[in-house]
């Protein structure tokens, strides 16, 4: 009964609830086939994708890419191994995080030439900072480099697919160089938001139009051989049925 018990809950969580995001029902995950390599092979997003889409998909109203990290915090009781995350400023108003202490990132923290900072996790804060609200404006030493606490995120942030208990410590912008050389370096989860009349199948029929013009885009990261060779096409999923495969 224990075990039933426990499915239950997990089920009621990822099905029946809605996920604790703004506009849950239109939120997706990006991810990219790629039969060539396998019959199940999957990649993430690149950072020319993330651009791409950005700039030219109307059947998503944003796009965000994060991705996950770790380093070496100097606290006040000596050095700790901390979870980050990286993150384009974008993702906050997907996954509508909220500060509680000093502000979120701002366009200008995602540029290559924006200022080093960085977010506190509630967790964090209150364990290594004694939830000091001073904190903010002050530096921390992140893998042996300075970097500005700009805020403290509230207690109920979340990414899809991480366990509450192993949230990251710090949040970083991620900071795409729109104008500097791109890569086939498909890293990135992405998680997009639909326009508000589009459905998952819209956005991937657009996502695949637009895909398929990366070479023209892009010639140091794609060409036509690429395509040609792996069957690569970029999937569309709503996030919730990514969160219950998780579960699965």
């Amino acid at each position: 009964m224990g075990g039933s018990a426990a499915i239950f809950t997990l089920l009621d969580r990822a099905v029946l609830q809605p996920l604790p995001y703004p506009d849950a029902d239109r939120l997706v995950r990006l991810d990219n086939q790629v039969p060539g390599v396998g019959p199940d092979a999957t990649w993430a997003l690149s950072t020319a994708q993330f651009v791409y889409f950005s700039d030219h998909a109307t059947r998503l109203d944003a796009v965000g890419l994060y991705r996950g990290s770790g380093g070496n915090v100097m606290t006040p009781t000596g050095p700790e191994r901390v979870r980050a995350i990286l993150v384009t400023q974008s993702m906050t108003g997907l996954l509508g995080l909220r500060a509680q202490v000093g502000r979120l990132l701002s366009p200008d923290d995602d540029t290559p030439s924006g200022p080093a900072v960085a977010l506190l996790s509630d967790g964090f804060w209150k364990r290594v900072m004694g939830g000091d609200r001073g904190v903010v404006g002050t530096t921390l030493t992140y893998n042996d480099a300075p970097v500005e606490i700009i805020g403290v995120l509230a207690p109920d942030a979340r990414l899809p697919g991480w366990p509450a208990s192993s949230m990251p410590d710090l949040w970083l912008p991620l900071r795409v160089d729109r104008g500097g050389t791109f890569y086939n370096n498909h890293v990135y989860p992405a998680i997009g938001r639909l326009a508000p009349d589009a459905t998952p199948g819209e956005a991937e029929a657009e996502l695949a139009r637009l895909t398929t013009r990366l070479p023209e885009a892009f010639p140091r990261a794609y060409s036509q051989d690429f395509f040609d060779r792996y069957g690569f096409r970029t999937e569309v999923k709503p996030l919730k049925d990514d969160v219950v495969r998780d579960l699965a």
